[in-house]
């Protein structure tokens, strides 16, 4: 847990660096953070933890060529590859960096309802959805910086990553995320669509 949190306090300094004094490098090369950094950082992560000022929009991904993304998009049919896409804005008074985990079962918590049911995940969504509940995120990932008052295409949700073929029906779908492994989750709008 240690060294994650050094791997994101060092990733989150270096990209905040434009905003306060720059820090040093050592003759063993490991960068050493002003404690201007190292408080940017403490203040993003508690902010992150609380994260009232972001939005989430959910849209689905097109499925044909003269459709527009949509949160009532024209009826699919069984067997279809179905995507949505998240997307984020944010009110803070700076510019926002979030770790993005490659493993998406970290932070990301979709719910989908099939004429009013909630459809369980698949079998191997929901033992790895089980792995992460108990751990702090590990493994590859990377940094994204956000400005306040733009929205930006966040992540993109393949509905077959997490639940089996759709069967024929009325469904509502949206997402969870959370910005910090201890952090509150905040909810998308929801996506309706037809199965046919």
């Amino acid at each position: 847990m240690a060294k994650h949190f050094f791997i994101v306090l060092m990733m989150v300094l270096g990209l905040t660096s434009s905003f306060y004094g720059q820090g040093r490098v050592d003759e063993r090369g490991v960068y050493i953070p002003t404690a201007e950094e190292i408080e940017a950082t403490k203040r993003m992560r508690d902010a992150l933890r609380h994260p009232t000022f972001i939005a989430l929009r959910l849209v689905s991904v097109p499925h044909d060529v003269h459709e527009e993304p949509s949160d009532q998009p024209s009826p699919y049919n069984f067997g279809d590859s179905i995507y949505f896409q998240l997307m984020i804005s944010h009110t803070f008074f700076e510019p926002i960096v979030i770790w993005q985990p490659l493993n998406s079962y970290y932070d990301i918590r979709p719910e989908l309802l099939r004429d009013g049911e909630l459809v369980p995940y698949r079998k191997k969504a929901q033992e790895n959805v089980e792995i992460t509940e108990n751990q702090p995120p590990s493994g590859s990932g990377a940094p994204r910086r956000f400005l306040p008052g733009r929205e930006y295409d966040f992540v993109r949700i393949n509905s077959q990553e997490w639940y089996a073929p759709l069967k024929r029906g009325h469904y509502q779908f949206n997402v969870r995320r959370r910005f910090v492994y201890d952090g509150e989750w905040i909810q998308s709008n929801s996506v309706s669509f037809e199965v046919q």
